[in-house]
C-alpha cells in the first residue's frame, strides 16, 4: 500500500504495529497529514531546530480559543480536556464538546475490538461532540478527519459509539462547520494504521520534501539532508507518482536524472524556406545572388562570354 505523500507501507508492518499497539496523540495525527517524516521525529520527541513556527502555532490557536469558546450553545459543556472524560466532569449538563487537539487513541487490537462492539451500545443521554477550533479563514479535509479522529478516541475512552457528527469552529466571525463522522472514518482508521507502522518503528520513514516544508519547524534539518542525498523531492515540480516511477528506473537522485535529458529538437515553421534556398549577398556588391552554384562559362551565350562574370 503506498500512501498519497510516496510512503510505501506493507500489510506486514501495519499488522505488527497492531499488535504492539501505539499511543497516538492530536500532535502526532495532524502532524502526520502534513508530513510523515515530521510526524515520526514529533512522536519520537525530537526538538526542532527551530521552534519560531511552533510558538505561533500554539500561541494564535490559543488566543482564538478562548475567544471561541465564549460562543458556544447555552446548555453544552466544553471544551473540555480529553483526561477529564474519565472523571465525569458532564455531570447533568447537556452536548460536551471535547476539544480534538488534546485526544489520544490506542491501536491495539484489543482496543479496537472494544470500540467496535462500544459502537453497538444506544448512544448516551449527554453526547460527547469531538470539536476542533481552526484561526484560519478556510478549512480542508484535515480538519474533517482530524475530528473524526477524536471521535474514534473518544469512543475508545468512553465506552459510547462514534459520534454521528463533530464541529469545527474557524474563521474571524466564527463560524460553525458540522462534519459527519462516517464520510472519513475508513480513511482516518488507515492513516492511524499508517501512523502505528510508521512513526513508531526504529526506522525513519523516507524522507521526502513538500509543499509544507517552508513552515516547517524541521526545515533546515530536512533540507540539509536533502540536499546531501542529492533527492529527487529537491526537484518541487516533480510529483510523488513521477519520483515513484524514477525510482522504478533506478533513477535516485538529481544527478541520474540529468543523464537521461535529452534536448528538444527545433522544429521549423511553416512557410519559412530552407537555409540553402535563402538569397546570399556578395561581398563586393550590394546585389542579391542565388546560392545555386552559377552555371560554367561555356554554358553561357557565345556573345556573354567576353563579360567577366562575378566572382
Amino acid at each position: 500500500m503506498i500512501h498519497s505523500l510516496g510512503v510505501v507501507i506493507t500489510k506486514e508492518e501495519i499488522s505488527r504495529s497492531m499488535e504492539t499497539g501505539a499511543t497516538i496523540t492530536a500532535a502526532v495525527f495532524a502532524a502526520y497529514l502534513k508530513c510523515p517524516t515530521k510526524a515520526y521525529l514529533t512522536a519520537h520527541g525530537e526538538k526542532p531546530p527551530d521552534a519560531t513556527f511552533a510558538e505561533m502555532r500554539e500561541r494564535i490557536p490559543a488566543a482564538y480559543k478562548a475567544l471561541a469558546s465564549q460562543r458556544l450553545p447555552t446548555g453544552s459543556t466544553g471544551p473540555i480536556d480529553f483526561a477529564r472524560l474519565a472523571d465525569g466532569v458532564i455531570g447533568d449538563a447537556g452536548t460536551a464538546f471535547v476539544d480534538c487537539e488534546t485526544v489520544s487513541y490506542t491501536t491495539e487490537s484489543s482496543a479496537l475490538a472494544s470500540v467496535d462492539q462500544r459502537a453497538k451500545r444506544a448512544e448516551s443521554d449527554h453526547p460527547n461532540v469531538p470539536l476542533l477550533y481552526s484561526p484560519w479563514e478556510k478549512t480542508d479535509q484535515s480538519d474533517d478527519v482530524l475530528v473524526c479522529f477524536g471521535a474514534l478516541a473518544i469512543a475508545q475512552a468512553t465506552g459510547t459509539e462514534v459520534s454521528a457528527k463533530g464541529k469545527v469552529v474557524y474563521g474571524e466571525g466564527h463560524r460553525t462547520k458540522t462534519v459527519k463522522i462516517s464520510d472519513h472514518l475508513p480513511k482516518t482508521r488507515q492513516i492511524a494504521e499508517e501512523i502505528a507502522s510508521t512513526c513508531f518503528s526504529n526506522e525513519a520513514p523516507p524522507l521526502v520534501l513538500n509543499e509544507h516544508c517552508p513552515i516547517c519547524d524541521f526545515q533546515s534539518r530536512c533540507r540539509a539532508l536533502a540536499v546531501e542525498r542529492d533527492h529527487l523531492s529537491l526537484l518541487g515540480t516533480m510529483s510523488a507518482k513521477e519520483r515513484i516511477k524514477c525510482q522504478e528506473k533506478g533513477i535516485s537522485t538529481v544527478t541520474h536524472l540529468s543523464y537521461g535529458y535529452r534536448p528538444r529538437r527545433r522544429k521549423r515553421s511553416k512557410g519559412v524556406p530552407a537555409q540553402a534556398d535563402k538569397p546570399i549577398k556578395n561581398a563586393t556588391s550590394s546585389k542579391l545572388w542565388p546560392s545555386k552554384k552559377p552555371r560554367s562559362i561555356s554554358s553561357v551565350h557565345p556573345r556573354c562570354r567576353s563579360k567577366a562574370l562575378p566572382s
